[in-house]
This record gives C-alpha cells, structure tokens and sequence, in this order.
C-alpha cells in the first residue's frame, strides 16, 4: 500500500510541477481497475520541416497505470475539434483518427528517445523517468516528423470533400460539344509526331469551362489536388464518458476554418483528362496518316495547327 501511495504521489507531484493546474488523476476503485492520468494541452501549434502550422485546441493525453505503477497504455483525444479536422478525421498528426470523434487514439512513436522512456516506464515507475516522459510528450505534440511518417499530415486538413466520378455519357457529351466550338489548343510533339495534350493546362481548362454543368466544376488546391467544397454541418456537443476536475468533458465541433486560397472553379479532372487523352489520339493518328501537320482551312475543324477530320 505504502508503495503504491509513493507512485501515486510522485506522479501528482512531477505532473503539477510540469503542467501545472491541467491535469487530473482518477485512482482506481479496486486492484483489478488502472489508475489514469489525464493532461490537457489547451491549445497549441504542431508545425514541421517544412515550415507548414495547425492549431491544435483542447487535446486530453491519457496515461493508464496499474497498481504497481506500470505504465499500460497512452492514448488521447480531442474536446474541441474545427469542422475542417472531423470531416478529414485528423485530431493530430500522430494519434489515431478516433480521436477527433469522441474515442481515445493511440500514438506512432517512431524509433527516437520518447519510445525508450515509454519502454522503461513499462517495466517500472521511475520518478525521473516518468518526469523526462511527460516534459518530451510537449515538445512530441508540438511536431510533426514528417521523415517518421505521421498517420496524417496537417496539410490534408481540409474542409472539403473528395471529387465524384463523372458518368462516361457526361464525358462523351462534353466532348462532342467541346470539338463543336473549340479553334485551338496548345499541345506538345515527342516521338515526332506524337501529340500530347496536359489536361492541366490553363487555357485548355479555361475553354472547356463554360460546357461544363455547376455540378461538374470542381475546386483546386494550390498544389494541384482537385476537390469540392465542403458543407458546414451540425454537430452536437458529445459525451466523451470521463470527467476533468470533476466537470464533464464534451466534444465541441466549431466552425473556424480560414477560407480556401483559391476559390477558382475548374472543370472536373476526369473530363479534361478525357477530352485530352481522346483528343490527342485523333491528332496523333491524323499527324501519322498525313505524314505532317496540315495548315490551318476554315472548312475543317483546326486545333493546334493540325486539321482534323472525321472526328
């Protein structure tokens, strides 16, 4: 009993030296029960090599002891989450995505010190240990390893959801009417006469644009990735069955998402992709059949230099 009072003291004593006033310890009611250890981290930024930052609010760290003092299991979870996190499931880079809706996440620790202090705290409470633990466990939360390979990165976090297929008639469709009112595309020739066409190109994009249905337009992000916006929802406060300094924890889903960057509509990737590929293929062959690039004739649909018939 005395040995267990002595643990049980050192870790009240360590973690309000460390933290002070935001933590709570809940003892067990028997011998078959863990004693668990909460934090709270109120908010803090996670950032990484890259330079990029995510404001993190409310996370709750859970570290379970047994009678003996043996640290069993660490995991966390999140009081306040942004609607951007819950729709893309990320609490934190290197907890599990339970996290964000009202479960408990366990943690990747990679291979460095804090997974050496978590394996020593396993075998035996050791006071300086579990200080150097707790005081790392800041410093892990605040970033990102992107070379250890986060379960998620902060710069998924979006407020958006993924693009929908295109049905193959919408494709042909649009390809029809594109060939019917298109006088020029910018294309490149490799192998000769093979001709290609980026789907991603600007002005391509851009004439195909106003052929396509408010349906099929899509969003894209500064780095390429293609999406469409997502909705603000309704989330009601959740229960997350344990207490905080005797106060019920809730999880509280808020809107304070910054506005997308680029708010440019763009036609959805499968039907410029579509276009593209068919496109080229007909100007390949045409480049083939004729054994060179025909000059312009207003008789005959003209794109990119090259008369194309019989499309």
């Amino acid at each position: 009993m005395n040995s267990e009072n002595n643990w049980i003291s050192d870790v009240k004593r360590i973690t309000e030296e460390c933290y002070e006033g935001n933590w709570d310890f809940h003892e067990s009611a028997d011998e078959y029960s863990y004693h668990h250890l909460y934090i709270l981290f109120p908010e803090f930024t996670i950032s990484n090599s890259t330079g990029q930052e995510h404001l993190i609010r409310e996370l709750y760290l859970r570290l379970s002891f047994n009678n003996n003092g043996i640290l069993s299991d660490i995991s966390a979870t999140r009081g306040t989450v942004t609607q951007a996190e819950i729709q893309s499931n990320y609490p934190h880079s290197h907890i599990g995505s339970n996290a964000v809706r009202g479960g408990w996440g366990g943690f990747c620790w990679g291979s460095g010190p804090i997974r050496r202090q978590i394996e020593s705290l396993q075998r035996r409470f050791d006071p300086l240990m579990f200080e150097a633990f707790i005081l790392a466990m800041d410093t892990y939360l605040q970033w990102e390893s992107l070379e250890g390979g986060p379960y998620q990165y902060m710069a998924d976090v979006k407020k958006r959801m993924n693009i929908r297929n295109v049905d193959t008639s919408v494709l042909e469709d649009t390809f029809k009417r594109f060939i019917n009112v298109c006088t020029d595309v910018n294309f490149t020739v490799v192998e000769g006469r093979k001709i290609e066409i980026d789907p991603t190109d600007e002005d391509f994009m851009a004439s195909i644009l106003p052929l396509v249905k408010e349906e099929h337009l899509v969003m894209r992000t500064n780095d390429g990735q293609f999406f469409t916006e997502g909705e603000n929802q309704e989330y009601d406060n959740k229960d997350l069955h344990f207490e905080f300094k005797g106060e019920k924890v809730y999880l509280k889903v808020i809107d304070d998402d910054p506005p997308e960057e680029n708010s440019a509509k763009y036609p959805h990737p499968q039907i410029t992709e579509y276009i593209a590929q068919k496109l080229s293929r007909k100007l390949t062959l045409y480049a083939y059949k004729t054994g060179t690039r025909t000059p312009r004739q207003t008789e005959s649909v003209v794109i990119g230099g090259i008369m194309v018939q019989d499309m």
